[in-house]
């Protein structure tokens, strides 16, 4: 009976530590990464007729403190069609967000799919050319989003994600001249895009 036991331990040892040994990491978020991605922006302002839509591109530069932590830097710009006719003159803009933030990526190294959560302290900036003028605003916003990073190679993923920024333009500028403003919007933006991972 005895050597039955040590037989079944030494074969189910046996089986265990190649399995361990051959575990490899499908998917890397530690380290320096870039990424480009390209998709969709919407914003809504305060009592407008509704949300203004246009595609977008973007890129992304940050580093992972950990497999979970990852600081990031991230810039997106887009071509803005205007809905209704609360501005005059014009028929798009270009709206840009800068977003400085962290994401967080559950999972472990072992999976290929690692799905994400991120915050971010954004500023937002508006330009539209009116009768050969450019009209700006700006302030600072909040952003929350939330993802999807599918590894196709241990350092390099497609990147499927969402972002919603809310906060307020406070400062225009047009002639020269700044002044201070009041407007409330919320922006949401959908991206697809590729990061990759040095590690």
């Amino acid at each position: 009976m005895n050597r039955l036991m040590v037989a079944v331990l030494l074969a189910s040892l046996g089986a265990v530590i190649p399995a361990s040994a051959g575990a490899q990491a499908r998917s890397g978020t530690e380290g320096f990464h870039l990424g480009a991605s390209v998709g969709g922006a919407s914003i809504t302002f305060e009592n407008s007729d509704g949300a203004d839509n246009g595609g977008s591109m973007g890129f992304v530069m940050g580093y992972g403190f950990s497999p979970l932590v990852t600081a990031y830097l991230n810039m997106n710009g887009a071509s803005m069609d205007i809905s209704g006719s609360n501005v005059s003159g014009t028929a798009s803009y270009t709206l840009a967000h800068a977003d400085l933030g962290v994401r967080f990526s559950f999972g472990s190294s072992e999976k290929s799919v690692r799905p994400y959560l991120a915050t971010a302290f954004s500023g937002r900036a508006a330009n539209i050319n009116l009768l050969g003028e450019i009209f700006e605003v700006r302030g600072p916003a909040f952003t929350v989003g939330g993802g999807v990073a599918i590894f196709v190679t241990p350092s390099g993923a497609v990147d499927i994600g969402l972002k919603l920024t809310g906060g307020k333009f406070d400062e225009a500028t047009f002639l020269g001249e700044i002044v201070a403003i009041d407007q409330s919007a919320v922006s949401a933006r959908f991206d697809v895009g590729f990061m990759w991972w040095a590690g």
